[in-house]
């Protein structure tokens, strides 16, 4: 098993994948009641081997992660090759998210925005699956868009 396996909750909102699945590796609803009770080692290792599968498909679509703090946001872009980070740090704390402009021009003193990129130093994947279990948050490039237009312009 590479990640964590999936919530209860989780697992339950996703009753119906987990019969297709269960199905594809040939077992039916009466196999599966046995095997919950026969074997629940063997239960547990489909469970983890679905849970796999899910956060396997989650993370292949995600391009975008986000970590918040009081005092900085960091927002990493997953591209195929390298991940690409837009930060801003401040040592004061930021203000309402929906005010981060007006407080970027008027505080520029007290902040920085800056943007970095590396190569994968592990699966794409595993590094997006760290990031999230360390506090990260998935989302679709608010941040990463908003950020990169607080950054300091290149003089020509």
């Amino acid at each position: 098993m590479k990640y964590q396996i999936l919530p209860p909750e989780d697992l339950e909102n996703l009753r119906e994948e987990f019969v297709s699945f269960l199905i594809l590796h040939g077992i039916d609803a009466m196999a599966w009641e046995t095997i919950k009770t026969v074997d629940p080692a063997k239960a547990a290792q489909m469970v983890g081997a679905f849970s796999d599968q899910i956060y396997d498909q989650v993370l292949d679509r995600a391009q975008f992660v986000t970590v918040l703090t009081p005092n900085s946001i960091f927002s990493f872009h997953f591209q195929a090759t390298e991940v690409v980070l837009v930060a801003l740090e401040s040592s004061v704390t930021l203000p309402n998210v929906d005010l981060l402009a007006d407080f970027a021009a008027t505080h520029a003193e007290h902040i920085r925005v800056y943007t970095t990129k590396k190569p994968y130093q592990k699966e794409r994947r595993l590094e997006i699956y760290e990031l999230l279990n360390q506090g990260g948050k998935l989302d679709h490039g608010h941040w990463y868009k908003t950020l990169c237009l607080l950054l300091p312009q290149k003089m020509s």
